[in-house]
């Protein structure tokens, strides 16, 4: 049997970081007040899923952690797609 998929009805973004960056990632999504979740495939590849209506404010902090994760020399930048099967920017479960 095939595992629910939980992000059906939100919009998801992909990001690829480096291992050692996931939690702090974790750290920054947590203090953002319930922005989205963080779902951690393996390793750094992450998909944020936050409702609809949030997707700008997802779409902020996502860009500011990639910047950040790109001054500290953290980022392997994939975005919205890039990773192969990732969902990308996409509201799933939308007609």
């Amino acid at each position: 049997m095939p595992a629910p998929d939980y992000t059906v009805g939100l919009v998801t973004r992909s990001l690829q970081v480096r291992v050692r960056d996931v939690a702090w990632v974790r750290y920054v999504l947590e203090a953002s007040e319930g922005l989205a979740v963080l779902i951690a495939e393996r390793g750094g590849k992450l998909v944020l899923a936050a409702p609809p209506e949030r997707g700008a404010e997802l779409d902020r902090l996502v860009a500011d952690l990639e910047a950040e994760l790109e001054v500290a020399g953290g980022a392997l930048g994939a975005r919205d797609g890039l990773l192969e099967g990732a969902p990308g920017s996409t509201v799933k479960g939308s007609a």
